[in-house]
Parts: C-alpha cells; structure tokens; sequence
C-alpha cells in the first residue's frame, strides 16, 4: 500500500487518458485559490435580498463599536444597506420600529424594506440601545488613532479638497462617510475605522474634525496654494488647478474656490517723487 497513489493510480490514470483520447490532467491551469473576503456588499438583483442584508448586519453589528443609529448607518452603507425609522409621523416611527433597506450604487434605496424583527438576531432599536451603551466604553482608545490619521494627512499633504482627505485615510483602512443635503453642500461626517473597528461621528473626537472644521481646514489650504500660483504663476495655471480638481468638488467648495479665484487685490502702483503734486500748506502764518 505504500505510495500506491504514486506508483499504481497515477499510471493507470495516465494510461486510461491516452487509449480513451481524455483530456491530460497535467495540461489544464490550475488556478489560483484566493479567500473571499470577510463581508461583501449588497447587490440587489444579483443575490437573495434578506439574506444578504442578514449576513452583512451581523458581521456589522457583532464586529463593529457603534453609539448611534446615523454611527451605525454610516457603516451599513459600506455594505449598501441603510436603517430607516420612518418619518416623523409614520406608523413605523409610532411603534419605535425600524425598517432596513438595500441600497443601489447610487445609494438609493431599491426593493422592499425588510422589518427589523422578521431578522433572526432582532436587530431592533430596545436592542441597539443596548449596544449603543457598551460600545462607548470599548472605542475610546480608538478615538486617538483616528485623530493622528487626519493630523498626519493634513501634515505630510496639501489637502485642498475633502476627496483627497477620504482617499488617503481610505490607504490607512479609515472611511470618511460625508452626510449632504440635497444641494450637495456637506453637513456632517462619520469616521468608520476598519481597523479598530470604532466608528465616530465628528463631533465626538474634536470641533476641528467635524465637517466644518475639515472644510475651514481645507479652506485655508487652498487659499494659500491660490496665492502662490498667483504670485509666481498666469492665471491660466489657476484654471488649470480649477479643471483638475472640479470633478472632486461639491457646490460649495466650487463656489469658495471660484471666490478666492476672481477676488480683486489691491494693487497700489507706485508714482515717482517728480510726478507728485506737492500739498499746500494750509497753516495761517504768523
């Protein structure tokens, strides 16, 4: 029996390939295997919709340090997934109920809302407002962590626009997840750190790292990377720094930019002494 693999079944093997004319085990491309990753986001129409948003709720809930339900929501969006409890006068929001909905790429939400309490783990608000509890103590030594990432990018970078900030944050395993109104102006922001595991809405690590203290951050960057290239450069270059970055921009970072763009300065030219009218003395003389 010893190596009978070797030395019995793998001739034969080879020997039934070639009078039956099969194709040869060697010639085929063995791929290569690679784990899939932990979670997968939502795709509605592709995959069982209660299913899906079961498997990603539990993972998000169980692994992730949440205080809040927009803190929660923050990071079920990564998933294409949102938390709903209903508008102010709905029969949802009067039974302190909650609805979750899949999400498309748009981050609109698609399909039927499933319940809350029709999910095996009842992921219902009494419940969450347990989790909200717990978690507050657990993510305080995250919080750090989070604030040195916004520092250092802020730092080593001329972050001139909020997309710039999410994306080198987003190499460090934190998302940026910004809350806007319909015009698209920015009001609010949530860290979701992957690393950690903690999410924080802003105000819950400083001022400065809300959305409007990442947005004044932002401000003064640009202006003074405009004063520069209006100093030294056409103000073509300064087009040009427009049209690179208009893609990243929401209405508002492009109306401050359009501003300290076309803002008049002051410019006093200088006259020579002999073209200068000398002032009357008006003093009465004694």
């Amino acid at each position: 029996m010893q190596n009978i693999g070797r030395c019995k079944s793998e001739p034969a093997r080879k020997e039934i390939e070639h009078v039956l004319n099969l194709v040869k085990a060697e010639s085929q491309n063995k791929k290569e295997y690679r784990p899939e990753p932990t979670m997968r986001r939502v795709n509605y129409g592709k995959m069982e919709t209660k299913k899906a948003i079961e498997n990603a709720l539990n993972f998000v809930v169980d692994n992730y340090r949440y205080t809040s339900l927009p803190e929660l929501n923050a990071v079920l969006k990564l998933f294409n997934i949102v938390a709903d409890k209903g508008t102010e006068n709905s029969r949802v929001a009067k039974h302190n109920g909650l609805l979750f909905h899949a999400l498309d790429a748009k981050g609109t939400p698609v399909g039927v809302p499933i319940k809350a309490s029709s999910f095996y783990n009842k992921p219902i608000i009494k419940n969450f407002k347990k989790k909200f509890v717990s978690n507050e103590a657990q993510r305080t030594s995250s919080k750090g962590r989070v604030r040195m990432a916004v520092d250092l990018a802020f730092a080593r970078n001329n972050i001139i626009m909020l997309p710039q900030l999410m994306k080198l944050l987003q190499s460090q395993g934190i998302d940026i997840v910004l809350r806007q109104n319909a015009e698209g102006i920015v009001y609010g922001v949530t860290y979701v750190d992957h690393t950690s595991k903690s999410v924080f809405n802003g105000s819950a690590i400083c001022k400065e790292y809300r959305a409007k203290g990442l947005q004044n951050k932002c401000g003064e960057n640009r202006e003074k990377l405009i004063g520069e290239r209006r100093k030294f450069n056409s103000k073509e270059s300064l087009l040009d720094l427009l049209q690179e970055h208009k893609d990243q921009m929401s209405i508002g970072d492009m109306m401050n930019f359009l501003d300290l763009l076309l803002r008049v300065e002051n410019i006093y030219d200088y006259v020579p002494k002999e073209f200068r009218r000398r002032r009357r003395n008006r003093g009465f003389r004694k």
